[in-house]
């Protein structure tokens, strides 16, 4: 794995101002990708992670316009170190950084579970073959779910989930969306408490490639892995849950875990920092920001940091 792109997360995250979880039109987010951009600029973040579901097209599309990590580094002559420490002190000269990513759904023994992949900018552009596989793995589970909502009596069109240029990776949240015109529902997040949800009635789990092959893909690309969001699968009920999860990942390959997250409790972020700690291994912030289809998550500000729980402890 490339440990410096994955230290150089961990001690961006301990500084704060940075938000490694984000999503555009380029999957279920509202915004375009140079949307997130300029309010990444806006909230005045010094690096951000753009990681659309299973594709890189959004994050290319700002590659051709911003500059990511690598390129600064670069046309700055700077070392990972020498790029952190000027950043540290506020002499970044370009603002924000990309650091480019990609959240992938993986098979981890029993579970579906999310990875945030991170590459460098060059890295990034030679992913689409993994992709390609996870894209059908999604049109397949569309398909299926659009199924059991024929069977509850709800003819969503057969065309709704259909790729586009413009949504390469349509799912659950265009359903939810098209739920709430129509009026089955009220909003999206009801959508999702009644039919989209985990088991609820109109669930399809992922055929998902495994968490082994998709960290060795991840390592070929010399990239870094992070678990997404290990509260919202029931990782954090208690210590000792958490430490045998972290335990098993760890002995399939090197990991990240992300501490900071926008429906993380103070108590969940406190547990997974702790154990991260305990196992000595990398840590990374994220929104998990998605515009107006997840309205409880903002885009993180420059003010975020762990000292207030990335936000929580100045609105709680």
């Amino acid at each position: 794995m490339n440990q410096e792109l994955g230290k150089l997360i961990n001690d961006l995250t301990l500084l704060g101002g940075v938000d490694f979880h984000t999503h555009s039109t380029a999957s279920d987010g509202s915004l375009l990708p140079d949307e997130v951009f300029q309010l990444a600029k806006i909230n005045g973040l010094s690096c951000f992670a753009l990681t659309d579901h299973d594709n890189n097209e959004g994050v290319l599309e700002l590659l051709k316009r911003h500059s990511t990590i690598d390129s600064y580094m670069q046309d700055q002559n700077l070392s990972f170190r020498e790029l952190f420490e000027r950043i540290k002190t506020g002499h970044l000269k370009t603002s924000p950084l990309i650091i480019p990513g990609i959240e992938l759904n993986v098979q981890f023994s029993t579970e579906n579970i999310h990875i945030l992949a991170y590459f460098s900018g060059n890295q990034i552009t030679k992913v689409e073959p993994f992709l390609n596989q996870q894209r059908q793995n999604r049109f397949e589970r569309n398909k299926n779910m659009i199924r059991k909502f024929y069977e509850l009596k709800i003819p969503i069109p057969i065309d709704l989930l259909k790729p586009t240029a413009d949504e390469p990776t349509p799912g659950r949240v265009k359903v939810a969306k098209w739920l709430v015109h129509k009026g089955y529902v009220s909003t999206i997040s009801e959508a999702f408490e009644i039919y989209l949800g985990n088991n609820k009635l109109a669930y399809v789990a992922r055929n998902n490639v495994s968490i082994g092959s998709a960290l060795k893909f991840i390592k070929k690309m010399n990239g870094f892995p992070f678990v997404a969001h290990p509260h919202q699968y029931g990782w954090c009920e208690n210590k000792n849950i958490l430490r045998k999860k972290v335990n098993d990942l760890l002995k399939i390959d090197t990991v990240g875990i992300e501490v900071f997250h926008s429906d993380a409790s103070i108590e969940e972020q406190k547990l997974i920092e702790e154990i991260a700690s305990e196992k000595q291994i990398y840590i990374s912030a994220g929104s998990d920001f998605h515009g107006a289809n997840k309205e409880k998550h903002h885009l993180y500000k420059s003010t975020f940091s762990p000292d207030n729980h990335y936000g929580k402890e100045s609105i709680s």
